[in-house]
Formats: structure tokens, sequence, C-alpha cells
């Protein structure tokens, strides 16, 4: 960023992104296969409004989308490797994410047993106030835990999993061909759990248990996504065995988020985790 941009003030009218408190813009390269993202102080907005009821109008596969972008921010702050296991960088040379934190622990785990027990409603009933409204808070609560803490494997590859593919029409959003950028980072997080579990053992069955009670976080995670009608397998959005060599480098190039993933972690691994997801 060259400088200061114009004051934004962030109203949100989906439960997902957190962009309200976030300092990260998205940008799509069609061209080039894959999304990145800009991240800077100046884009943090200056004020965000959440209100729930500007979510009630927003249609069931949106809320799914988003709901589940919610959760993967919670999840994946969650499970990223901790703060203290990086190197120690001068203040001016750290980057944005920094790795688990007691800060954002509270944060995710508090955001991650909000979308187990309200996304489901807001899906079925849009109209369930009390269900908009522990959405929104998970939302803007995962926004701030993952701001700071960072996400990993499951975000690295929904990047070029939304770019590349334009062709599935999900339910909700008008008729458009698109992948939503929630259904793109869980359609391969299932696997990246079972991946990352034994590194981020007590981690993962803590978050199991806060969204549904289970001890098994990537089966509670399809669960969840069966029920909301989200895609689990990449199939289900068009992709095939043969398009994978086609996604690795574009997640390869996220290298500011897959420095997070608490095991290493590179191309042959993440052509294997999408092998899983087909």
């Amino acid at each position: 960023m060259p400088g200061p941009v114009l004051p934004v003030v962030a109203l949100p009218t989906t439960s997902g992104t957190g962009s309200e408190v976030t300092t990260v813009a998205i940008i799509d390269f069609p061209r080039l296969g894959t999304k990145t993202g800009i991240s800077h102080q100046h884009l943090r907005p200056a004020l965000a409004i959440v209100d729930p009821a500007l979510t009630v109008s927003c249609p069931a596969g949106v809320t799914a989308a988003t709901g589940i972008d919610a959760l993967m921010h919670a999840l994946e702050a969650y499970t990223v490797s901790p703060y203290d296991s990086r190197p120690q960088l001068a203040l001016g040379e750290r980057p944005p994410y920094q790795g688990a934190n007691p800060f954002a622990d509270p944060l995710c785990e508090r955001a991650i047993e909000l979308v187990g027990r309200h996304l489901r409603t807001a899906v079925a009933d849009g109209r369930d106030i009390e269900a908009r409204t522990g959405m929104a808070l998970a939302s803007t609560i995962a926004g701030i835990a993952f701001s700071g803490a960072g996400v990993h494997i499951p975000h690295a590859l929904a990047y070029p999993v939304a770019s590349l593919q334009h062709a599935w029409t999900p339910p909700g959003y008008g008729g458009a061909a698109l992948v939503p950028h929630g259904f793109a980072v869980a359609v391969t997080a299932p696997a990246v759990f079972r991946f990352i579990a034994d590194a981020a053992p007590e981690r993962c069955a803590t978050a199991a248990r806060l969204l549904d009670g289970g001890n098994d976080l990537a089966a509670s995670l399809e669960r969840l996504m069966e029920d909301v009608g989200a895609p689990t397998r990449l199939s289900e959005i068009g992709y095939g065995a043969d398009d994978l060599a086609t996604i690795v480098p574009g997640a390869l190039d996220q290298r500011r988020l897959l420095v997070g993933a608490p095991k290493e972690v590179g191309a042959a691994e993440l052509d294997e985790l999408l092998r899983e997801s087909l």
C-alpha cells in the first residue's frame, strides 16, 4: 500500500469473511489461475457496524458458504503453528500472521462453538435472529483472531481452487458460475485436518468437541458441511485428477499461509491432500 486510504465504514451483509476487522483484501487473477491477498494496516476499516438484521435476507447457499468461511478462519487460526515456535524477528520485519497465540485462542474457541450451534439453523431459517446474531459474532471474532494468528493449508489451496474453475453454479448465487470462497476453503479441509491431526492432536480434538461434541475434527467438519449443503469433494465442483497439477503451483505461491502449517508441506503433500479430496 503506498499510503493511507480514505476511511472505510464496513457494514457486513454476510457472516463469514470478517473483513470488517481485518487488514486483508483478496484479488482474483483468472489469467494466472489463482487468487492472492493484499494485507496492510491501511486496509483495516476505520469503523465496523455489525448488525445481524442486515444478514436476514442472505440466501441459504450464501449463508452456508460464508458461515463455513468463518468457521475455517477459526479452525485454521486455532491449529496454525504457535507464535513462539517461529523465528524471532525484529518488529518491522514481522509478517501480519504471527501464529496461534493466547489472545486469538479463546476467540477461535468461541467462534467454533457459535458456528456449531447456529449455522445449521441460519441456513434452514434465515429469519431466525438468534442464529443470525450468533453467526455475526462468530464471523467478527474469528476475523479478529485470524488477522493476527493467520490461516494455513486450506486457505492456500482455496485460492487456485476458486480461481481455476468457473463452471459450477452454487445455490443461492443467482445462477452465477463460481466456487464461493468458503466452499473452496472447506472442500479440502477434512483431508488437511486428518493430515495435521498428529501435529496438533489436542487442538483438533478440542475443536471437534466445540463444533459438535465429537472427537474427530475432520468427521465433525464433514457432518456440518453435509448438513448445510456444502460440497465435500472436489469432483462436486468440477475438478478431476487431471486438474490437480494446475492447482498445486497456485497453492505453493501462498507461502505467507503455508509457513503457518503445523506440519511441513510441499508440492507432494499438497498433491496428496487434493487426491484425498477428490
